[in-house]
């Protein structure tokens, strides 16, 4: 498969995701490529999702993890949006056997930036887009 020009290259829209079970928002976007370090592209490595979560106490807003998930393949080639790698993502935080209850939210962005501001209630699911 041809590597795509750089000027042809539009990154998937980055995604938020409530996991019910561990009260987190992970916010999960494409890599820049600008992480790969030599090791990784000498290894097959061509590119990498970001993952953070957001844990909630009191109304404050911490991250307690994240990290890089690295693919040897380009995302896009084989991915139409992140969706699809939130399987992935999840057992990278979480490493659990058992399959993990999560929503994404409700208008990608914009719902995370007013959690971030504690400008929704996570314990009110109507609010976040839980969907059972």
């Amino acid at each position: 498969m041809e590597d795509i020009k750089k000027e042809d290259y539009k990154e998937l829209d980055p995604i938020a995701v409530f996991v019910l079970k561990h009260n987190e928002i992970l916010l999960i976007s494409e890599g820049s490529g600008c992480n790969l370090s030599k090791e990784d592209i000498e290894n097959g490595m061509k590119d990498y999702i970001n993952i953070d979560a957001y844990t909630f106490s009191d109304g404050v807003m911490d991250v307690r993890d994240g990290g890089e998930l690295l693919y040897e393949y380009y995302i896009r080639d084989k991915h139409s949006s992140l969706e699809e790698l939130i399987p992935d993502a999840l057992t990278l935080l979480y490493n659990d056997k058992e399959e993990i209850e999560y929503t994404v939210l409700d208008n990608r962005l914009e719902t995370f930036e007013q959690v971030k501001k504690c400008e929704i209630d996570l314990t009110n699911f109507e609010e976040i887009g839980w969907k059972e």
